[in-house]
């Protein structure tokens, strides 16, 4: 595909034809994005704090608020910018449909007395209006593109801080072979690899994705363990496919090589912390998948006992948890698996719209993938941590995971419509410097 150099970047990056490089965001669209940058880094800093804090639910109500925070400010530019939406794009109606059915599934909240409505409800739109904001950015033209990417790799290295500060203290409590811990804020690198790989600096790709596998394997968190190898993998395999290097030698001794040195640094690590991540690994059949494989037992049970109701409107957000269900003393977190739990909680309409959004999705990714778009394999990784980390986790109820996802989803496919289209939105003929 041929790039252009765009005349706004002193690094002389190299763009798709095609991409819009004036914007006129106006004074209000800078405050406003970059006030949301800000607060997604107050989030994250939030989150790590709550981990240690001795009053978690201070905490918590004060990610509650900077959640809705910037939920306003992403609604106010969508609302402001809502030419951005024009045209039939699928993905974008499903978004929308999402946000209004969302309402209609918790009803019941309201009825049922719980707590924290405002907190559910904030968690409810979060996703949906994260999609629309980097579609509608993006769309503002190719240096937002450019911004964003940035902007989420130094919040990859905010959350690489944050984690090793608070690994001594967190081991303290829940210590694992001197010094290792199961922290799931972990997740929070694992879900920034597919702006890690979107990058054309080699280097910068190479570190970030080491970076990530070091936290990811010193967190001792399985599903992430295996959502980062086979994304990897899974990336490496699209690359290759789309730089035609399936015969090539270097393609062949470059995949050899990343899995030897990821089978070492697992090596190194297993055995720095007491061969613990081993017996992990070793005991997901005795511990049943650490009881993911009873819950679904007890979700599935559940679901069979509702009423018609329940089954097509569900039960509203975190349903599973909220229904007391208790399990060998501990009370049910969540389904640990979002088909489970869209199911339980937004009924038979919701999962519909979730299968949907997700087809939509697989298809984008294939489309990127046949036109050989750069693209197209960082989102097969995206595609890939989803679907794993939907099987045994809970994206879809963690909104401060799952928005990472739909950033890159919604900056993607606003990115990826520029493609071949030569002198969108008016531009000016630029001279072609180079063929990916």
């Amino acid at each position: 595909m041929p790039y252009i150099k765009y005349s706004g970047s002193s690094s002389g990056e190299l763009l798709p034809i095609g991409c819009p490089v004036r914007t006129s965001i106006g004074w209000w669209g800078y405050l406003l994005s970059y006030g949301i940058f800000v607060l997604l880094f107050v989030f994250v800093l939030l989150s790590f704090y709550r981990e240690n804090a001795d009053n978690s639910d201070v905490m918590s109500t004060s990610m509650t608020y900077v959640r809705l925070l910037t939920e306003l400010g992403m609604l106010s530019f969508v609302g402001l910018r809502r030419h951005n939406f024009s045209g039939k794009k699928p993905l974008l109606l499903i978004v929308f449909l999402w946000s209004l059915w969302m309402p209609i599934a918790n009803i019941s909240c309201l009825d049922s007395g719980r707590n924290g409505v405002i907190s559910s409800i904030s968690i409810l739109f979060y996703c949906p209006l994260v999609f629309l904001f980097f579609y509608s950015l993006v769309n503002e033209g190719v240096r937002w593109f450019t911004i964003t990417r940035r902007m989420f790799l130094l919040l990859l290295a905010v959350v690489a801080c944050m984690f090793f500060y608070y690994l001594n203290v967190d081991s303290l409590e829940h210590g694992h072979g001197g010094g290792f811990s199961l922290i799931n804020n972990a997740y929070y690198a694992l879900l920034l690899l597919p702006w890690v790989l979107i990058s054309r600096n080699v280097l910068l790709r190479h570190m970030g994705t080491a970076l990530i596998a070091f936290i990811i394997l010193w967190s001792m968190k399985r599903t992430g363990l295996i959502a980062l190898v086979v994304s990897v993998l899974s990336y490496l395999m699209a690359e290759s496919w789309r730089l035609r290097l399936g015969r090539n030698i270097r393609g062949v001794f470059g995949g050899i090589a990343i899995i030897m040195a990821a089978l070492i640094l697992f090596s190194l690590t297993n055995e720095e912390a007491g061969y613990y991540l081993k017996s992990r690994i070793n005991a997901i059949e005795s511990d049943r998948g650490a009881g993911r494989l009873d819950i679904y037992e007890d979700v599935l049970y559940m679901q069979s006992n509702l009423a018609l109701g329940g089954w097509v409107f569900g039960n509203g957000h975190d349903a599973v948890k909220q229904s007391g269900k208790i399990r060998g003393g501990d009370e049910l977190v969540s389904a640990h698996n979002d088909w489970l739990e869209v199911l339980y909680d937004y009924g038979l309409v919701g999962l519909a719209l979730h299968i949907i959004f997700v087809y939509l999705l697989l298809r984008q990714t294939w489309i990127l993938l046949n036109r050989r778009s750069w693209f197209g394999p960082p989102m097969v990784a995206s595609c890939v941590i989803f679907l794993i980390l939907s099987l045994t986790s809970h994206l879809v109820l963690y909104a401060s995971y799952y928005s990472y996802l739909m950033a890159f989803w919604g900056a993607i496919c606003a990115a990826a419509s520029f493609e071949g289209t030569p002198h969108k939105q008016g531009l000016t003929p630029m001279h072609v410097i180079g063929y990916d």
